[in-house]
């Protein structure tokens, strides 16, 4: 959202942060196509070179920690949206070529919009747990980069989950909530893998600050 962005850039200048981003399925899937891609594989979107996008496939190392990105999802009120403009319905899940960019090599962590197959999470509103390309793909993500962890959104709720893959290794799934509510942000220690919960009045202050900034 446009009144995000002036205080984004602003923390993130006062803090001296770069922050990465992976799409979810309500982005304009074809307009991230066409963006050229730095020599390190990331997208620049933002104005002033601190926001960078991480194409779905893409690989990169902080700190000695593997990060990989799948981003995309089905969107379950595709059939409210119109298509080039709110939706992108042949674009805006991940495909099985995708995963091949991504490679076998194991990962740290893997960043998803949605979350795999073998996770038992269910749907907000009573539509249960719902089967797609996309937890197709990401199951099989899951299979070859054996993640520790899985961070990733799309359901609107925040939930754990560990999962046992097929070589017995597991998976720390977290699955955050959606925007503006409690939960939809974790805070991870590179250096000593240790999650950390932020301070429980973060929300309502943004939102506050964010109201004499729009």
């Amino acid at each position: 959202a446009h009144y995000f962005e002036k205080p984004l850039h602003r923390a993130l200048l006062e803090s001296d942060v770069k922050l990465v981003w992976i799409d979810g399925n309500h982005e304009n899937h074809q307009y991230l196509r066409e963006l050229p891609k730095l020599t390190n594989g990331f997208v620049q979107t933002g104005k002033r070179g601190n926001i960078y996008y991480a194409p779905r496939g893409h690989r990169w190392n902080w700190t000695g920690r593997e990060f990989g990105a799948l981003g995309g999802a089905w969107s379950i009120n595709g059939h409210q949206l119109k298509e080039g403009f709110s939706l992108f319905k042949d674009l805006e899940q991940p495909t099985w070529q995708e995963l091949e960019l991504l490679g076998g090599k194991p990962l740290d962590y893997l960043l998803t919009h949605d979350t795999a197959k073998s996770v038992p999470v269910q749907g907000m509103k009573g539509h249960g747990t719902i089967e797609t390309q996309t937890r197709e793909v990401i199951q099989a993500a899951f299979e070859r980069t054996t993640p520790l962890r899985n961070f990733c959104g799309h359901w609107h709720q925040r939930k754990n989950f560990t999962v046992e893959l097929e070589n017995g290794k597991r998976t720390e799934v977290h699955i955050l909530n959606k925007e503006w509510t409690n939960g939809n942000v974790v805070i991870l220690d590179l250096l000593t893998n240790e999650l950390i919960a932020p301070p429980e009045n973060w929300m309502s202050t943004i939102m506050e600050e964010e109201k004499y900034d729009r």
